[in-house]
């Protein structure tokens, strides 16, 4: 009876160790999490890792939720930590959500003439969808018309 006990003994022994020594060999550093970590409520942003294989989640889904291949849809203004995991390894980066910006200016302008939109939010680039019918400068906000036809122009906010 005791030569059993002690074969059974040495099997748990073996087994434990076995088990230690593929955790050890299977835990690894990940690279850091790469991608654009501020974005304003409502948009996405693509998060990446280099490592393949891992899983994607947000600690507050309330904030911003995540998918399965990285893309981090902003719900609500504030930070997230998104956590990226293969096996036991894991690393984390911090998204903040801001809120949208908040645009005044004239709608409606004739080609060759100016005018100025402000965004109530700081930062931000301007764009404008169509730049053959009105442009506009990406840090001021002033918007040239060009020509007949709609363009939407817009303040991408600094996220």
């Amino acid at each position: 009876m005791q030569l059993k006990l002690k074969k059974l003994k040495r099997m748990k022994h073996l087994k434990l160790t076995v088990l230690a020594m593929l955790i050890a060999c299977y835990s690894f550093a990940l690279t850091p999490i790469t991608g654009i970590l501020t974005v304003c409520k409502w948009d996405t942003t693509e998060l990446a890792n280099a490592t393949p294989g891992g899983s994607w989640s947000s600690s507050d889904p309330s904030v911003g939720t995540i998918d399965a291949i990285g893309i981090v849809t902003a719900l609500n203004v504030g930070t997230t930590d998104i956590t990226y995991t293969v096996g036991p390894s894991y690393v984390t980066a911090t998204v903040t959500v801001n809120f949208l910006p908040t645009i005044t200016g004239i709608s409606s302008i004739y080609s060759s003439v100016s005018t100025t939109w402000t965004n109530a939010s700081p930062g931000g680039t301007w764009i404008s969808a169509n730049p053959s019918v009105a442009t506009i400068d990406a840090s001021t906000g002033v918007i040239l018309g060009i020509s007949g036809g709609y363009a939407y122009c817009d303040n991408e906010c600094s996220a």
